[in-house]
């Protein structure tokens, strides 16, 4: 689905980039973060662990008004925020790139296809994700927002994350880019095509929030991801 999504939305993103499937079971984001690291979804749950630790230890930053500053979107409350984290299968939101980032230690890329009607839910979503105490400011991670659904896309209503992979890092013995056996090198950072710029937001310093796409009075807010 993600790539006929790309087909319908940003045809300019294919054969530069490639996505890869994910399991659509709750814990795609970690699935796909896990993917980009090593090829492999089996870390998933050291991943979401990993960043209930941060959540916790570092409790004090994840209330204040450091994480996370973007007047166009609605932060969650760190409760929520942590109960979603905790959770396995537990649907993921816009924070959790964050803190994953700061797990990781690495920028991560959040790619958001523009939309035919507007391209407001894609300015904002399509940025360079800095988590906390993050260095690593030369992403080679690339998460796309996507969505399971067996009927016609109209407009993008997002319950999915799947890896975007460079499509220069795709070993030529794989079999199908949307196999989930595919193996993958590391990847290497890529120039976006039109249309995708990524906007640098540093978790340490600025406020970004939460998920998926709705709108009202010019801000995005809160709401889950299935996957």
């Amino acid at each position: 689905m993600a790539i006929n999504i790309l087909h319908k939305f940003h045809p300019a993103m294919i054969g530069h980039y490639t996505p890869i499937q994910t399991i659509g079971d709750g814990n795609c984001l970690f699935r796909s973060i896990s993917k980009c690291l090593n090829g492999s979804e089996e870390q998933h749950i050291l991943l979401r662990l990993l960043s209930a630790l941060e959540l916790i230890e570092n409790e004090s930053y994840y209330k204040s008004d450091q994480f996370l500053a973007d007047d166009r979107i609605l932060k969650a409350e760190y409760s929520n925020l942590l109960h979603d984290v905790i959770g396995l299968y537990t649907w993921s939101v816009v924070e959790l790139i964050f803190v994953v980032s700061a797990v990781i230690k690495k920028c991560i890329k959040s790619y958001y296809p523009p939309q035919p009607f507007s391209d407001y839910t894609s300015e904002v979503l399509t940025r360079r994700v800095v988590g906390r105490g993050c260095k690593d400011m030369s992403p080679d991670i690339t998460i796309m927002w996507s969505q399971m659904s067996r009927s016609e896309i109209i407009r993008l209503e997002p319950n999915h994350f799947v890896p975007l992979i460079p499509a220069n890092k795709i070993l030529v013995n794989d079999v199908s880019p949307l196999s989930d056996d595919i193996k993958v090198t590391k990847v290497e950072t890529c120039s976006i095509p039109a249309n995708a710029t990524f906007v640098v937001i540093d978790g340490d310093d600025s406020d970004y929030d939460h998920s998926e796409t709705v709108e009202r009075s010019s801000n995005i807010h809160r709401s889950n991801l299935y996957s």
